[in-house]
């Protein structure tokens, strides 16, 4: 067992000022430039933390690394940066999202393309994140040994995306790329200082190897009608307290009630396994279903493996009036399920994982957010209607 929208800085009624609230879903552009403002003042003794699976510098994500390399060097004193070490096999090209594949000991070249583009541009690309890599270790910012973590296999990664500056922090579904800053992604910030120090907790554990059980934080308050729980995935195969999360979310499904999910993947059972069983099972006995997908040609990064998705999605919703696919204008990285019942009670569950049965088997780090608050289950609400429209 596992031991939205804009910032609101301001509600204005009859000259008053408003506090933020605790939860707030930001856009990609929106936690950037928040979390650059917030550690450009951040004092000595504040933590700056961040943590991503990939990386590239671009124009979007430049800001962010001259302030964490600024706060080093005016004397911050505890500077962090993470990355998964997928994050050195693969680069794109920012300019015409080219991308590559290549072995880590191949640090003077790239040694397989898969998508064509500029060799120079992708060379270049590679070699201005390398230079910010060494100057990160340099400094001490990041620290290579961390990445190993222990023994884990090689099909595992740490897909967690964090930030913390200070008493505030930031967790989600959006890596560090130029497209990361096109699709559909959210940061949720947070400054409720209980779940501050959570996500600080998970934070620290990268780089330790001894957690072997997956972690529920702050379940004490579970029976709560405003529970809100941190799951973290440690990595460990065939474990996940965040799927087995969605499961039980699924398994309560009455008739009449709704599910809303947004994913990377559609919710067929080659992807999705016994979670794509259970989403069938509980809509033909009559609750609804809503996906919000990629475009039908962005399903899968092969052309051919999105034509297969294409059809098992299809025949998925043929065979289940209750069931509906819709594909947005651009493509999404978004992962949340949204949980509307019949009596109005809502629940959320949204974070970095795929919900895929592969990202369980082969253990994947993972961090989401459960919780029945209905100011953030608003919040997630207005930001899948906004990707409806106009995939903000």
């Amino acid at each position: 067992m596992p031991e939205v929208g804009t910032l609101p800085v301001e509600m204005h009624e009859q000259g008053e000022v408003y506090p933020e609230p605790s939860f707030v879903l930001q856009t990609p552009a929106e936690f950037r430039d928040d979390f650059v403002r917030m550690a450009s003042e951040a004092g000595e003794d504040d933590q700056i933390a961040f943590e991503t699976m990939q990386f590239e510098v671009c124009e979007d994500t430049e800001p962010i690394f001259d302030v964490i390399k600024d706060a080093k060097d005016r004397g911050v004193k505890d500077v962090r940066f993470h990355y998964d070490r997928v994050a050195r096999e693969h680069i794109r090209d920012p300019e015409d999202g080219s991308q590559a594949w290549f072995r880590p000991d191949t640090l003077g070249g790239l040694a397989i393309y898969s998508s064509g583009g500029d060799e120079t541009r992708l060379k270049q690309a590679f070699k201005s994140r390398e230079k910010l890599i060494t100057d990160f270790e340099v400094s001490g910012v990041t620290d290579p040994a961390f990445k190993k973590r222990g023994e884990r296999k090689i099909l595992n990664h740490n897909h967690v995306k964090l930030a913390v500056v200070g008493e505030t922090a930031w967790f989600g579904t959006m890596n560090q790329r130029a497209v990361d800053y096109e699709m559909s992604n959210f940061m949720i910030k947070v400054t409720d200082l209980q779940i501050v120090a959570a996500l600080k907790y998970v934070f620290e554990q990268t780089e330790k190897s001894e957690l072997g059980h997956d972690k529920m934080l702050l379940a004490d308050n579970a029976e709560s009608t405003q529970a809100t729980q941190l799951l973290l995935d440690v990595g460990e195969r065939r474990q996940s307290v965040i799927y087995d999360r969605a499961l039980e979310m699924v398994d309560s499904l009455q008739p009449e009630d709704s599910l809303t999910m947004i994913g990377q993947w559609p919710p067929v059972k080659s992807m999705y396994g016994k979670l794509a069983r259970k989403l069938q099972t509980k809509m033909q006995e009559g609750a609804k279903g809503t996906f919000l997908l990629s475009p039908e040609e962005h399903l899968h990064p092969n052309r051919y493996g999105a034509k297969i998705a294409k059809r098992r999605t299809d025949g998925m919703t043929q065979r289940n009036l209750n069931m509906t696919a819709i594909h947005l204008p651009k493509q999404t990285h978004a992962k949340a399920i949204l949980v509307e019942r019949a009596n109005g009670e809502t629940e959320v569950l949204l974070g970095s994982h795929n919900y895929t049965s592969w990202t369980v088997f082969n253990g994947t780090r993972e961090l989401a957010m459960w919780t029945k608050d209905p100011e953030i289950a608003g919040q997630v609400k207005n930001f899948l209607e906004v990707v409806q429209q106009n995939n903000a």
